[in-house]
């Protein structure tokens, strides 16, 4: 299950702009690379690659989550280039 924008906005206290689809590669839904314009309150100018796992049925039943699509994990890095593509990341 994909995370949108909007919700990992408010996960990670970032603010976030363009997204970076790699063309040539699939990505997991749980890994999202995004160009960060905020975090915190305070201005930045890099991407991030997001690794982001949301609670499923199977979650829920056994106890780890309350409902479907809670954010179990969040974690990033700062990234220059996509691990995927090798595409160079211009702030």
């Amino acid at each position: 299950m994909k995370i949108d924008r909007i919700s990992l906005e408010k996960e990670s206290d970032s603010k976030l702009s363009q997204e970076h689809i790699c063309q040539q590669n699939e990505m997991p839904d749980q890994l999202r690379i995004f160009h960060v314009d905020e975090y915190g309150g305070r201005p930045q100018q890099h991407y991030e690659l997001f690794t982001v796992w949301v609670s499923t049925i199977e979650d829920v039943q056994s106890g780890d989550a309350k409902e479907i699509g809670e954010v179990l994990n969040l974690s990033s890095i700062k990234v220059h280039y996509c691990p995927f593509c090798g595409g160079h990341l211009n702030a």
